[in-house]
């Protein structure tokens, strides 16, 4: 403080001192700096953004990879659609943490629309399926009544 007094002294139309403070360590003052506060609370945004883009992007693949796996490996058509619907709510999730990172709406809106996608997929995977299912059974009567219409009467 004696050092700032007796700089202060030298003010000149040329030369003016500024003196730079550490606010947290010697508390309040009667000229306090809050640009420290404001770069440290700019620093903690930017990083909680970063974390919740990069957070969000790897649950995405994280999805994304298992359910490309499920397509690729399972055989079964109920588990395939549902590994495709897997993979289109990991491209929703990946447009909604990116939306969120950039502020921007429209990828929210297309959230929406993905989301009405999955839905519309994951209904007519489920009549496929029960289309299936029921041509199946069909196809096993006939062979039971084939069968009975070839043994003989005793």
């Amino acid at each position: 403080m004696e050092a700032e007094k007796a700089i202060s002294e030298l003010t000149a139309e040329h030369f003016s001192p500024t003196f730079l403070r550490n606010g947290t360590v010697y508390g309040l003052s009667p000229r306090m700096r809050f640009d420290t506060v404001l770069n440290d609370l700019t620093a903690a945004a930017v990083a909680l953004l970063i974390a919740a883009y990069f957070v969000g992007f790897a649950v995405a693949i994280i999805l994304f990879v298992l359910g490309m796996a499920g397509f690729l490996i399972r055989r079964n058509l109920l588990v395939v659609f549902l590994a495709l619907e897997l993979m289109l709510n990991a491209g929703a999730l990946a447009l909604l943490s990116f939306g969120r990172v950039h502020a921007d709406m429209g990828a929210h809106v297309l959230f929406f629309l993905v989301v009405a996608l999955v839905i519309n997929q994951s209904r007519s995977g489920w009549f496929v399926t029960q289309g299936t299912a029921r041509s199946l059974e069909g196809r096993r009567r006939q062979e039971v009544s084939l069968r009975a219409a070839r043994q003989p009467a005793a």
